[in-house]
Parts: C-alpha cells; sequence; structure tokens
C-alpha cells in the first residue's frame, strides 16, 4: 500500500495495489536482475506476479536452487563445499521445474533472453531431454545461452546440430561439453563464444571462426584444436587461448581488427606459439602471455613491431636475461614470476603503470616523461643488509612506487631477518635520497609458533624498511600460530614509537582497528599512517 500524499487525510491510506497495476514488460526488467530462487520469491509481493515471474525474458536453471535446505543452508555437495553429487530429490526437482517451465514457455510462445542451464549429470535419457529444451529455446529467439555440466572429467554430451543453426544467438557459454562437426553453419548474429573444457572439433572451430561475426573467443582447457588460425576476414577483436592447443601448436592471427590478445601456456618451457601478422598488429592494443619461452630475437620484434599497444604483461615466462621496451603508446607494463629476467630498461613516454612480482635479482631502468606508478611485489626469503639495499636500488630506479609489497618466505620455519641499522646507516650514497612510497605492504608468515621474532627483531625489520622508503601507509600482515608474541612486540614498539626509530618520522596513526581485538587472533593485519 501506498499513501497518496495529495489526496490522503489524516487517518486515510490509498489502497490501490499500484505493483499489480505495473506493465509486463516493466515487472520482467525487474525481474531479470534477479536469480531463479529470488525471482520466484517475488510471489508475496503481488498477486499478478505469481505467474508474472516464470514468464520473464531470463531462465536460470542451477541445481542449489532446488537443492534441499537443513537449517538454512544447503545439503547438496556442490553447494555445501563437499565435491559430491546431487541427489535424486533435488535432481527430479530440478527436471520436473523446468519442465513445466519450457513447456509453458512453447505453449504461450513468450520470448527467451537468456537461458541458463545447470546439470549435475547427464545419461542417453537426459540428453533427449536437454536437446528438447534447448530447442524450445532456440525456437523463442534465445540470444544469450549459457549451458553446463557440473562433474569434472570427459564431455559427455554433444551439442544438438539445431543449436548452430539459430540466427537469434548472439552469446554462447559452454562448459565440460562436446561440440562434434556440422556443417552449414547458420549463427548470422553470434558474436562471443566462450569455451571452457569442451571438446570440439578443430574444422568445427575454424567454420565458426570462419562463418560468424565473432567479436569474442575464449577457450580455457579446452580439446580438439591442434592449431587456431583467425584469417584476414575475422571480425574478431579480443582473443583468449588458455591452456587450449598441445605443446608445439600454434596461433596464427591475420584479422586488422585484433585489439586483445591473450595466450596462457602449460609450463615456462612452452615454445612460442603466437604468430602474428603484420595487419594484425596494426590495431593490438592489449597482449598478456604466460608460460612460454621468449627468446631474445621473438621479443624484440615483438615489441618493436606494435603501434598500438597499450597494456602489455608477462606471466611466468622464461625470458632473455636483458629486456629493453621502447614504445611511444605503452601505458602499462606487467613482469611477474619471469624467470632467468635480470635487467629491464622501459623507454615508454606514456607509461602509467608498471608491475613487476618476483624475486630481488631485478634491475629496472624506467624513462618516462609521466609520474607513472610502479607497484613492486617482492618475494624474500631473507630479509638483511644487501637484500635492502637493492630494494632501495630499484626504488629509486623505479623513481614513483605507488605501491611496494614483501612477502617474507620462511626458509627454516621462521623468516630469516638479519638487519644493521648501523652499517646501513653509514653508507652515504643514500643518506639524502629518501624514496617516498604512497603504500609499503609487509606479509610474514611461520609455520610454527616461535619468539625469535622478537622486540629486537621486529625493529630491525621495519627500522630497516623504513630505511628503505618513506610510505604514508604501512600495512602490516602477520601469521604466527598459537603465539601473540609478535603482536604485543609491535604494539610496545608503536607505543614508544619515539624513542625508537632513526628517521624523521613524527609519529604513527593506526587506522581502523581494536587494538583490544588484535590478541584474540593469531592472524595480524595493522594498517599504519605515517607521518613524515
Amino acid at each position: 500500500m501506498v499513501v497518496d500524499r495529495k489526496k490522503a487525510t489524516f487517518g486515510q491510506l490509498d489502497t490501490k495495489d499500484r505493483l499489480s497495476d505495473l506493465p509486463d514488460s516493466i515487472i520482467h526488467h525487474i525481474i531479470s536482475f534477479l536469480g531463479t530462487e529470488e525471482a520466484c520469491r517475488t510471489t508475496i509481493l503481488s498477486k499478478r506476479w505469481v505467474h508474472i515471474w516464470s514468464t520473464g525474458l531470463i531462465l536460470d536453471f542451477r541445481p542449489q536452487f532446488f537443492a534441499a535446505k537443513k537449517n538454512g543452508v544447503f545439503v547438496d555437495g556442490y553447494v555445501s563445499g563437499v565435491k559430491g553429487p546431487y541427489d535424486t530429490e533435488t535432481i527430479g526437482r530440478l527436471v520436473n521445474f523446468i519442465e513445466i517451465t519450457m513447456r509453458r514457455y512453447s505453449e504461450k510462445n513468450l520470448s527467451i533472453r537468456k537461458l541458463r542451464l545447470e546439470y549435475p549429470t547427464v545419461d542417453q535419457e537426459m540428453s533427449g531431454r536437454i536437446d528438447g529444451w534447448l530447442g524450445i529455446a532456440l525456437q523463442n529467439q534465445v540470444e544469450v545461452l549459457s549451458l553446463s555440466v557440473i562433474p569434472e572429467g570427459s564431455p559427455s554430451y554433444g551439442l544438438p546440430a539445431i543449436l548452430f543453426l539459430a540466427k537469434s544467438l548472439i552469446n554462447l557459454t559452454f562448459c565440460r561439453v562436446r561440440v562434434p562437426h556440422f556443417e552449414n553453419l547458420k549463427l548470422s548474429s553470434l558474436q562471443s563464444l566462450d569455451m571452457t573444457e569442451v571438446n570440439i572439433d578443430e574444422n568445427m572451430l575454424q567454420d565458426i571462426i570462419m562463418s560468424c561475426p565473432l567479436k569474442i573467443l575464449r577457450l580455457e582447457s579446452c580439446s580438439g584444436p591442434q592449431n587456431i588460425s583467425i584469417p584476414c576476414c575475422s571480425r574478431l577483436e579480443s582473443l583468449n587461448v588458455t591452456r587450449s592447443i598441445p605443446i608445439g601448436g600454434k596461433v596464427l592471427v591475420d584479422t586488422s581488427s585484433i585489439q586483445r590478445c591473450t595466450y596462457f601456456g602449460y609450463n615456462e618451457d612452452d615454445p612460442w606459439p603466437l604468430l602474428l601478422t603484420p595487419a594484425s598488429k596494426k590495431n593490438l592494443r592489449n597482449l598478456h602471455i604466460s608460460g612460454v619461452v621468449i627468446m631474445d630475437d621473438i621479443f624484440e620484434k615483438l615489441v618493436s613491431e606494435l603501434p598500438s599497444m597499450e597494456n602489455m604483461a608477462f606471466y611466468g615466462c622464461t625470458m632473455p636475461m636483458n629486456i629493453r621496451i621502447a614504445s611511444q603508446t605503452l601505458k602499462e607494463l606487467g613482469v611477474h614470476d619471469c624467470y632467468d629476467l635480470i635487467n629491464v630498461v622501459v623507454d615508454a613516454p606514456e607509461l602509467d603503470i608498471f608491475c613487476y612480482n618476483g624475486d630481488l635479482q631485478l634491475s629496472s631502468v624506467i624513462n618516462s616523461q609521466s609520474k607513472y606508478n610502479a607497484y613492486l611485489h617482492l618475494n624474500i626469503a631473507k630479509l638483511d643488509n644487501r637484500a635492502l639495499v637493492r630494494i632501495k636500488n630499484l626504488l629509486r630506479k623505479s623513481k614513483c612506487c605507488k605501491v611496494l609489497s614483501i612477502i617474507l618466505n620462511e626458509a627454516h620455519d621462521v623468516p630469516e631477518i638479519e638487519v644493521d641499522m648501523d652499517r646501513l646507516s653509514k653508507i652515504r650514497q643514500y643518506r639524502d635520497e629518501p624514496c617516498y612510497v604512497q603504500e609499503l605492504k609487509l606479509s610474514v608468515s611461520c609455520s610454527t609458533p616461535t619468539s625469535v621474532l622478537g622486540e629486537s627483531t621486529c625493529k630491525a625489520l621495519i627500522d630497516g624498511l623504513l630505511w628503505c622508503c618513506r610510505p604514508d601507509i604501512l600495512s602490516l600482515s602477520v601469521t604466527i600460530p598459537y603465539d601473540n608474541n609478535i603482536i604485543r612486540t609491535l604494539l610496545e614498539i608503536l607505543e614508544n614509537q619515539v624513542k625508537y626509530w632513526k628517521h624523521p618520522l613524527k609519529r604513527m596513526e593506526i587506522e581502523g582497528t581494536n587494538c583490544s581485538l588484535l590478541f584474540s587472533n593469531y592472524d595480524l593485519d595493522l594498517r599504519l599512517r605515517l607521518y613524515w
């Protein structure tokens, strides 16, 4: 009931059911933002909604919506976190609900914009049922279709031929199904194809690429194709191939429309798979590569022939010891856990972001006219004077570091921390050159309880890091099981900070943490604001 403020007097209410007066199109639009279970609950809002909710444009059939609950918690395996099959009652409820719903849509010829179907098991009988449901959806002009078979293993359900004759389909998403080879494809509206753990015939994949106006193609952990070719006639703008061709396979890209390309191999020893023609390099703006070997000649040629490159990232690759990147358009560069790499020289006047994740062997020189932000994530087995000097050198060369994240890896149950501040303070070349960092993140983890990280060690740890840089924010994440000695030590240091620090630090304040609660947990997360 809604109060009519213009007409109502004191004690009078407008009892008209305005929810029931809403047009069907508006109700369908509201319900489109809800899942099946939530949409069903809207029936309590109005009598008209009892039937309206089940005639919406979006159908979402997932088994967790039909699983039994115990004390408000789903008890079936895939919902509770225990990997096991759904029980027969859940599957029965799911099948009956889909049958009734799809029959109603078929009889009333109701439009379907989006259909999402996840099914826990597929046998010969269920394959026929799924074929029928898909047939109704295609007959009713479905535009977005997502089909997943939940159990892990080899795909058993083969997609029907009628699916590839649907002119209405714009977006297709498949998981753990088989795609045989069919002739005479008519997917004249298909713009996005996303496949995960799908077994697809190589010729079928090439026919889809050739005959459909695809703009987005993504394959993850798929099988079947030995090679992938994107011809010059393709309209493809985004390509993502993740562990979907065998080692030694090739991905040939020969279309000038390609803007984003991602390739993830199996490990760092995979040979270089990407073959980019001159046409494909003209408009390529985003390139992400993982798990391959990149030789000197390949890298040099790759970087020098990409005139529009804006975002480039490498993950877990075996790279040359020394690389040079010169680009007038590059804005973001990422190097993550790459092997053998020691020296990075970047000449990119438009660079905004530089991200590095790895150990301390990196030495970088970046020439950028803009004030770029560097994100440095360092994995360190031993934090000593030598490591601190290398960190400071890296910061000096990076010029503008926004986030410095240091992860102390334990070598023998306890991270090795050996910092001699007296020696560090005598290094002349660093006395008057502070390195400013917006945020310094420190993560320390021990697998066994220890009191080794006592007051002197904690003090040396923090003192050494503040020698390296002057952060605005200092974030500490410490995990010490069964012992909160390090927590107490850090708090004592904070309470007596004036007498501890050998730096021009005026004061520190704890942000967003109740100190009285720290002793109840073994995980310490502190965020400190530093005033210099």
